[in-house]
């Protein structure tokens, strides 16, 4: 096991419109690396616009997990 603890449900609120997202997971892993997960079977409109929201303004890496694998969508640097 690499991860300390694992927080479910977690709402971001992203970008100067305070858009509110809610992750899967909020995984805390044991070196101090945090990222979230978010499972999807489906990618709506919303959640494109969510990505890009991400990238931007998401606070750690968004792992968004797939049926054929895991993409990770890098958050800001701080």
């Amino acid at each position: 096991r690499t991860y300390h603890a694992v927080q479910r449900q977690v709402t971001f609120h992203l970008g100067p419109a305070h858009v509110a997202y809610r992750v899967d997971s909020l995984v805390f892993h044991l070196d101090g690396h945090v990222h979230v997960e978010d499972v999807k079977g489906v990618e709506t409109p919303r959640f494109k616009v969510i990505r890009q929201l991400w990238a931007v303004h998401g606070p750690c890496d968004l792992w968004i997990v797939k049926e054929d694998g895991v993409e990770i969508v890098k958050g800001m640097k701080r």
